[in-house]
């Protein structure tokens, strides 16, 4: 199956089910904290949901639920946390735009939610960090060609205006927003636990990726 579809699948507690039955499969509990996959598993549900509720879903009965499409797409590429939160501020912060583009924008790149969350993961990464992939990279990650990347990028840099500063306040708003009530359970703020610079790849299992190859 591709990696990438319009197809928006709502998260069900079966995913979850089968999520931790993966977890015990592959002995990856021992190594994984705690609160860290607690922490992934709420960043993608709030992403699904934002796709969910930005984009019109599409049914297709072989394309991947979009939560494991995120999360395969995080593995493969193994940006940090503070990609992976700048990446969906940058859509939470221009939802309206979107919402209003999706309606009347003509570009088929921008009517798809898994694209667009591909180009605000491949927008953070090269804000953020000096040395990045290069678009073959994420192409390969994606399943995508080059050429199908390059115009997904052009399209999500046009559809926020190219607005990618966000200062260190605003971030910290963001933060404190994402985790919500999460947050003030703990000792210490998400962000600050998970770190910055932290790479998802370590905390992130396999997830059927025999179906990713599928056609």
């Amino acid at each position: 199956m591709p990696l990438i579809s319009c197809t928006n699948h709502k998260y069900t507690n079966s995913n979850l089910s089968i999520l931790a039955l993966q977890y015990k499969h592959l002995h990856l509990l021992d190594q994984l904290c705690n609160e860290q996959v607690i922490l992934i598993d709420l960043l993608v549900q709030r992403s699904v949901k934002m796709i969910d509720s930005l984009w019109i879903p599409k049914h297709h009965s072989k394309m991947i639920p979009t939560y494991t499409y995120i999360y395969e797409l995080l593995r493969r590429s193994k940006v940090t946390f503070s990609v992976f939160q700048l990446a969906l501020y940058y859509i939470f912060h221009h939802r309206v735009t979107i919402q209003t583009r999706t309606a009347t924008e003509k570009n088929p790149y921008v009517h798809c939610g898994r694209r667009m969350f591909l180009a605000a993961l491949m927008t953070a990464s090269k804000y953020l960090n000096d040395k990045t992939y290069k678009n073959k990279v994420w192409a390969d990650i994606a399943n995508l060609s080059v050429n199908e990347v390059n115009e997904i990028e052009k399209s999500f840099l046009r559809l926020i205006n190219y607005e990618l500063y966000v200062s260190g306040s605003i971030y910290g708003k963001w933060i404190q927003l994402l985790y919500g009530r999460f947050n003030k359970k703990r000792t210490h703020p998400a962000d600050t636990c998970l770190g910055v610079k932290r790479s998802l790849d370590s905390d992130l299992p396999k997830i059927a990726p025999k179906r990713l190859r599928q056609t």
